[in-house]
């Protein structure tokens, strides 16, 4: 009888600890993968802001309806930043970036590399978008033609540790000054380039930047602190339907224009198209908001199934406590306090 009742026992004791180690093994791994998922989703959700009066800065995109399909396009015509900063006094500044490749051939003495990430820009770019100089002045660093700010990285690769500033580059066999050198660009920001030109460089035709139809574009605007965006939009809206679709050719197109918060450019992009952003997605980010929830409500009732387990073993500790006077409120502080930790 008592090799039989050994036997229950230790079986007892096995089944115990088998069921103990499955419950502290996925409560480990339920805690661990809501920590990483919820580290990946709160990086997501960190972009541009950190930016100085971010919350009033706005980019433009189309919905473009076609007999085939509806699309959203990040591309715009370069007659839509002139127009807002004249007639809208809501706008306090207007930026434009020229879609172009974003890779040209750079030259510097016998150094030849096709450098990626570089952009024709407005000045005003540095203005919605201000970036720390390492040498250089922002305010003056875009403002004339055959001129270009470069990355702290770049002007390494090509000049070393002097400084750069007042040399020349040559961009597809055109020379173009460096009027400045910019830090790092700041983590957790939609744009990524190495290098900004003047966008006097490209001798853009003056009709040309006044077109309503020819869609090249990314445009930028900040807002005066307390606007109305979204009466602004439908103002601006009611214009291109008025005076602009009219006397466009239509081949079964039309656009709209909208202002896309610069909070919502990163996880708010993904179907847009011709898109220079560093792109999220606000479906994958909230399903795995979603997958985080779900395992951290397992872990939990992981945890319970082993707390209730382990409760009837500790059951003679509480009576012993109670017995040299331990008071109620004291066992349930250590308890919960265990539990939380």
């Amino acid at each position: 009888m008592l090799i039989n009742y050994l036997k229950s026992a230790i079986r007892n004791f096995l089944r115990y600890k088998v069921f103990a180690t499955i419950n502290v093994v996925s409560l480990t791994i339920g805690i661990i993968g809501c920590l990483a998922i919820g580290l990946f989703v709160r990086d997501e959700l960190q972009y541009d802001r950190h930016i100085e009066g971010g919350e009033n800065i706005y980019r433009i995109y189309e919905e473009r309806i076609s007999d085939a399909a509806r699309t959203y396009n990040v591309s715009a015509p370069p007659a839509y930043a002139t127009f807002l900063k004249q007639q809208y006094p809501e706008i306090e500044a207007t930026a434009r970036i020229l879609m172009t490749d974003d890779k040209f051939l750079i030259e510097s003495g016998d150094k030849m590399n096709y450098e990626p990430k570089g952009w024709f820009v407005e000045a005003s770019l540095l203005d919605i978008f201000p970036l720390e100089f390492v040498h250089g002045n922002p305010a003056t660093s875009l403002r004339a033609p055959k001129t270009m700010i470069i990355s702290q990285e770049m002007a390494e690769r090509y000049f070393g540790n002097e400084d750069p500033v007042g040399k020349i580059l040559k961009l597809d066999k055109s020379d173009i000054e460096i009027n400045g050198v910019f830090k790092s660009l700041p983590g957790h920001f939609h744009l990524d380039f190495n290098y900004l030109v003047s966008l006097a460089t490209a001798e853009l035709p003056e009709d040309r930047m006044q077109s309503w139809g020819w869609h090249q574009f990314f445009t930028y605007v900040k807002l005066k602190p307390g606007t109305d965006v979204n009466l602004l939009q439908e103002k601006f809206q009611e214009h291109i339907k008025k005076e602009i679709l009219p006397n466009e050719p239509q081949r079964g197109l039309s656009w709209l224009p909208y202002f896309q918060a610069l909070k919502n450019i990163h996880l708010q992009s993904a179907e847009f198209t011709y898109d220079n952003a560093v792109k999220g997605n606000e479906t994958y980010v909230k399903a795995l908001t979603i997958i985080t929830l779900f395992v951290l409500v397992i872990a939990c009732f992981n945890f319970i199934n082993l707390a209730t387990a382990r409760s009837f073993k500790r059951a003679r500790e509480i009576g012993i406590r109670k017995v040299v006077g331990a008071y109620k409120k004291q066992l349930v502080t250590q308890f919960i306090g265990e539990s939380v930790i």
